[in-house]
């Protein structure tokens, strides 16, 4: 069997298993060894001892009413009475033939501990109970493991008879931190599983998918379904972290022993059942809703998981379990061992380097509320750097297991799993090439650590020909891998189309090749879209990656300074490309009020062809003196009150007193440079036909090129009463009415 003095042999207890190796290495040293003959009492109950034993060979029973309870090697005895916490052994246990076992006294035990602080935590609680209970005078000398099970609250609501029964194989139970008690799924046979009572520590009532749903504290009792109301465990039972657990072990043959006899006394813990299942329904519908409003719209914001429809994230979400840190805590260690994508539901965490400088934050308000991605997905083992609460923050743990059950699970489709497989091996090539940063123009090597450690978190986009991207700010840069594509600032402007080539709207900024570097969040702010012309590929690096990166003391300072010095370029370039393309956009743009300007503009039209028209009809339309005389053109029109001197024949009627003197049709421009040019024989004309309009004398005057007598003759022969007649229709005045008549005054007369 097992060696003396051995470390194995240590571990067989379960309450040395979980101390530190150390620790077992100097227990083992004060083991002694024990020969018991066949028959002979092993421990004897109520006899006051302080030392524990451990079966290496033979076998042995434990004799207790009608029944005997059968040992083999590796069975410990008197674990609670090494520690203090029970003064007298409990059964009586007999050799069946010789025994060796090898045995440590409490004194021994405590001599070691206390060289050893952590281990010496671990055992504390169990002690603290049984101080508590002396200093109440609850212990006596002959205090026994079922002495104390009468005195808790369950002992004192069933009958004594019923109890002694159930304690009738009673045994202390140790159970290290974390240690399952029990699990989900197991089979909780009447008669053969058994019930535990909680004395020291705290345990964990776990579902399925390891969620506390409940604590237990001591005198509580679990494992109830024994008693025959399940066949299966609800639930798993597991000892809290921070300490051992001591339970009393009751065991099921005595449990099935004591109902056939008492059978009335299950009132109690079926109503234990029945309020449990209430508590944990209400637990239940507590965790639904916080899951459906925080944790998936947490995961659906991270980058990798956003391509993942609703089901998908719940299915992912529901093993989580929400922690809360202080100010100043560490959530993450760098180069601690980690497996969780932390992902940061509230607060601010604080990004720090080797030497505790700090690099960039991680805020939950901003999206930028996840970090360890790569770690779900098993590409890195280690945190790389060490990420400290700011503010009091909760996070969640999305573990590498939490992924793998969501993939395994019947109603996932090979198109959701083949996606993980294909960013696995996306991953892997990055690293192995240090895209993107090696296709920048900084002269980069594909070996530099930093470069493939930013390779590990960069995220590919594909675009085909003629998709669009369009930006967001999400504090990331792009590189262009592979393929052409043109940066453009896109409109719903119609009169963009032959500007932009494109179906929809759009003004060119810069193309973009392999190689080129876009800055997101600029772009973004100035509204850009990235179109691909060919088969592209864009990786995307968030800047709190790079920062952690080129943190590393691996990081090339001659490539970050070209880095920096080419962001800036083209920062300056994006900046006036992008500036200048808003301009055209502006400039293109419509006027808030344009259709009712277009209104306004129609209708003003409209209303001065009416009044030309009108003033047409009455006769009343003549160029005032501002637009005769050569100094005063383009001038308002001036009130006819005493301008024109009373010795004219025909008085001059001016125009609107609103309306520019500019506006001239061709007929009357022609009209007007013939008075202009030729006053004297205009005069001359006008004075020899005072009843012909003075229009019609400057008509025929500018027909005739200034010929006096030719404008005389064609005044004699009527030919312009066509024209007249048509200014005039029928059952009007004649147009020779000297009250219709419109006449210019005579150029020569006002210049004398």
């Amino acid at each position: 069997g097992t060696a003396m003095s051995s470390a194995e042999m240590v571990r067989m207890s379960p309450l040395l298993h979980y101390l530190s190796q150390e620790t077992i290495q100097d227990l083992a040293r004060h083991f002694e060894p024990v020969v018991v003959k066949p028959f002979a009492e092993i421990v004897t109950k109520g006899r006051l001892d302080s030392a524990m034993y451990i079966l290496l060979s033979g076998s042995a029973y434990m004799e207790a009413g009608k029944r005997n309870r059968e040992y083999s090697a590796g069975q410990v005895f008197g674990e609670a009475e090494v520690l203090g916490v029970s003064k007298a052994y409990n059964n009586t246990v007999y050799a069946n033939n010789l025994c060796i076992l090898a045995a440590l006294t409490s004194a021994d035990l405590w001599h070691v501990v206390q060289d050893h602080p952590q281990d010496a935590l671990l055992l504390e609680p169990l002690c603290n109970l049984e101080a508590e209970e002396a200093e109440n005078g609850e212990t006596s000398q002959s205090s026994r493991l079922d002495d104390r099970i009468f005195r808790l609250p369950m002992g004192l609501e069933v009958a004594a008879d019923f109890l002694a029964m159930l304690c009738e194989h009673i045994e202390d139970s140790f159970f290290g931190p974390g240690e399952a008690i029990f699990k989900y799924g197991e089979e909780c046979l009447y008669g053969v599983s058994d019930m535990y009572v909680l004395l020291a520590g705290e345990v964990d009532i776990e579902t399925d998918l390891g969620v506390v749903q409940a604590r237990l504290l001591p005198s509580e009792v679990f494992g109830e379904g024994s008693m025959g109301a399940q066949t299966l465990r609800n639930a798993s039972a597991r000892a809290w972290s921070n300490a051992y657990v001591h339970c009393a072990r009751i065991h099921g043959a005595s449990i099935a022993n004591a109902l056939k006899k008492f059978p009335q006394e299950t009132e109690w813990f079926e109503d234990l059942q029945e309020s449990r299942r209430e508590t944990n329904a209400d637990f239940m519908a507590r965790r639904n809703k916080w899951l459906s409003q925080e944790v998936i719209p947490a995961l659906a914001k991270v980058n990798l998981l956003s391509i993942h429809d609703e089901l998908f994230l719940a299915d992912m979400a529901a093993p989580l379990i929400e922690k809360q840190w202080a100010a100043g805590e560490v959530i993450v260690q760098k180069a601690a061992e980690t497996d969780a994508m932390i992902v940061l539901l509230e607060g601010e965490a604080r990004i720090e380097a080797q030497n505790g400088r700090c690099i960039d934050y991680y805020d939950a308000s901003n999206g930028s509320a996840a970090f360890g991605e790569m770690a779900m997905l098993g590409l890195m083992r280690t945190n790389p750097a060490t990420v400290r609460a700011a503010t009091a923050c909760r996070t969640l743990a999305v573990r590498q297991s939490a992924l793998k059950r969501s993939l395994d699970l019947p109603t996932r489709t090979p198109q959701e799993r083949q996606e993980f497989q294909r960013i696995l091996a996306e991953r892997k090539v990055q690293v192995e090439t240090g895209i993107p940063m090696t296709l920048l123009p900084i002269a980069v090597s594909k070996d530099d650590l930093c470069a493939k450690a930013i390779a590990l978190q960069a995220e590919l986009k594909p675009l085909k020909p003629g998709e669009s991207w369009t930006l967001e700010q999400g504090g990331c840069f792009c590189v262009v891998t592979e393929g052409r594509a043109i940066l453009e600032l896109a409109s719903e402007n119609e009169r963009l189309r032959r500007l932009g080539g494109d179906e929809t709207p759009a003004v060119p900024v810069m193309p973009l090749a392999q190689g080129s570097l876009v800055l997101e969040d600029l772009a973004a702010e100035l509204g850009c879209r990235v179109r691909a012309l060919t088969h592209l590929k864009v990786h995307r690096v968030r800047y709190l990656d790079f920062n952690v990166a080129t943190t590393l003391e691996s990081c090339s300072q001659v490539w970050l300074a070209r880095f920096r010095l080419l962001e800036s370029n083209t920062q300056k370039h994006l900046e006036q490309r992008g500036g200048a393309a808003r301009g055209v956009v502006d400039a293109l743009q419509e006027h808030v009020f344009n259709e009712d300007l277009m209104h306004y503009g129609e209708r003003r039209q409209k209303a001065i062809t009416v009044n030309r028209k009108l003033k047409l009809m009455q006769g009343t339309l003549m160029h005032d003196f501002s637009t005769v005389c050569p100094h005063k053109l383009g001038r308002m029109p001036h009130p006819i009150v005493n301008v024109h001197p009373k010795s004219w024949k025909s008085p001059a009627i001016p125009r609107q007193s609103s309306a520019p003197a500019g506006l001239l049709t061709a007929l009357e421009r022609s009209k007007l440079k013939a008075i202009q040019k030729w006053p004297s024989s205009y005069s001359q004309l006008s004075a020899t036909f005072p009843k012909v309009s003075g229009e019609h004398v400057a008509q025929e005057l500018w027909r005739a090129k200034g010929n006096k007598e030719a404008a005389k003759n064609a005044l004699h022969l009527g030919k312009s009463s066509r024209s007249a007649t048509r200014a005039f229709p029928a059952g009007q005045e004649d147009s020779n009415d000297p009250q219709r008549a419109v006449r210019l005054p005579d150029l020569a007369t006002q210049r004398s």
